[in-house]
Order: structure tokens, then sequence, then C-alpha cells
């Protein structure tokens, strides 16, 4: 290791956030431990909800960059289709419905009846343009919080995503778009 490093190293134990009895995640920080990372992080002993022990930097916790010792991925990995999901048929679901709601407890956290009262409420329209595609409207999120806002056709999902939600950069497309029409109009 580099001598030059290893002052910063030694300050960072002294300064180190102490993180013990906190959760993250499915982690929960039972202890400092004298390990480091290859980078010099502080590992910190872990149990998760399912029971195993993991070592995990402080780093990787407070950002949320691991949340689990694992098991997190596991359950995942067993919802998505693949060749050996009982819904698998030559790459093509035997079950549509089963696909979607499979999709939506993954991505969204919600199941397909839910999916289907947000569609009922919005009786099978766009949020924003009004256009009617019944079950062809995607889900319309935050991501900062996750919370769905509703549903959306492509087009008006990709204009607040290209937008990057940003409310003024609407405001300014509108003012500009009028200008430009206004503008047209008088010559």
């Amino acid at each position: 290791m580099n001598n030059s490093i290893i002052p910063i190293i030694k300050e960072l134990h002294h300064n180190a956030i102490n993180i013990k009895g906190r959760k993250f995640g499915r982690l929960f920080v039972i202890e400092y431990t004298n390990n480091r990372t290859s980078a010099g992080l502080i590992l910190w002993k872990c149990k998760c909800d399912c029971g195993k022990i993991k070592l995990v930097s402080g780093h990787n916790l407070r950002l949320n960059l691991t949340k689990s010792c694992g098991c997190l991925n596991r359950e995942f990995s067993k919802n998505r289709i693949g060749k050996h999901h009982p819904s698998w048929k030559g790459g093509i679901s035997k079950n549509k419905k089963h696909l979607k709601n499979i999709q939506l407890k993954c991505r969204y956290k919600i199941s397909i009846d839910i999916y289907n009262k947000l569609l009922n409420i919005q009786e099978g329209k766009c949020a924003i343009c009004k256009q009617k595609l019944n079950n062809k409207l995607q889900i319309d999120h935050d991501h900062k919080t996750n919370k769905i806002r509703g549903l959306l056709c492509r087009n008006c999902n990709w204009l607040l995503g290209l937008a990057k939600d940003k409310i003024q950069i609407l405001i300014n497309s509108i003012k500009y778009l009028k200008y430009n029409n206004n503008f047209e109009e008088q010559e």
C-alpha cells in the first residue's frame, strides 16, 4: 500500500461514522470490525433479516449499494421468467397476465389488480394526452420516491423522462411553443 495513503486511512478510522445499531435495507449493523476493503473502507458486521451474517463497508450501507446478504437478489431472480420458470414457453410466457404481474411486482411492488384499478380510474386513457390505449399504458413513477403517479402512454412517459421530471423545463417548453405559434401567425 502506498505510504501516503496510510495516514488518510488512520484518520478515517478515528473519524469513522458510528453506524452500529442502525438498519440499512435488510441489514442490521451489529458491530465495527478491524477489517477493511482493499480501498481502505471500514467493514461492519451486519445481520440480514434472513439471519445470515455479512461484512459490509459503511460506504456501501450509507449509499444503499448493499441492501442484503444477497437474499434480495435471489428473491428477485426467482420471480424472473427464465427457462426453468413454469411460465416459460420458448421465450414467451404461457400467460401474459402472469408475466405482467411478475414485472409489476419486481419493478413497482404492485399487483396486476392495482394496475387494473388505476386503468379503470383513468378509463384506459393516458393521464396527460387522454389517448385511449387500455392495457398499453405505462406506469409513471417518481424516480426519487418510487411513488406511482399514474398511467401514461409511451410518448408522454418519455416526455416527462426527457424533461427529467422538472416542471420548469416543461413550462419553458410551453412558452416556447406558444411564442413560436404566435410568431408564425403574425407573419
